[in-house]
């Protein structure tokens, strides 16, 4: 992979995108790519077919990023995801998770952004473990039952 496309998201998305659809056939994947530039202090974001990315500025409360993305592997357009560009400082949060954490074994199906909003409610400054606490409320919440796929749960802070 040529280095540039570290460092631009929406180069490293259409760099995987095409050998995927040629090398894969109808095999597809979801992706987030999260670059933090921390001499500009800047992160820059694309998400292919992937949950939003949830964004807490400074203790400010967590808001979905949104972002325009398609899948991986279906090579349908150029960008694949295009790279938000967002200002960031010491204190914010980004938090990544993969669809088996909203998509679980609910008589609904699970829950939505908007509920994972809700979900996060009062954690923008929590200081324990947030993973966990995240996990804890969703197993805790009305009609839960079991995870049906994998959760994956990711939370970065800039110090």
């Amino acid at each position: 992979m040529p280095y540039n496309l570290r460092l631009q998201p929406d180069g490293l998305m259409d760099y995987l995108d095409e050998p995927m659809e040629r090398d894969y056939g109808s095999h597809h994947a979801s992706a987030v790519y999260l670059y933090m530039d921390f001499q500009k202090m800047e992160a820059r974001l694309a998400t292919a077919g992937h949950p939003s990315v949830l964004y807490s500025p400074g203790g400010a409360p967590f808001r979905e990023v949104r972002t325009t993305g398609a899948v991986l592997g279906y090579n349908i357009r150029r960008p694949v995801a295009p790279t938000q560009e967002m200002k960031s400082s010491p204190g914010d949060r980004f938090i990544v998770y993969t669809d088996g954490l909203v998509e679980y074994n609910l008589h609904g199906g699970g829950i939505g952004e908007a509920e994972m909003e809700e979900v996060l409610a009062g954690l923008e400054r929590h200081n324990g473990d947030l993973v966990s606490t995240v996990l804890e409320r969703i197993k805790g919440g009305r009609g839960f039952h079991s995870f049906r796929d994998d959760v994956m749960v990711a939370l970065l802070e800039i110090k």
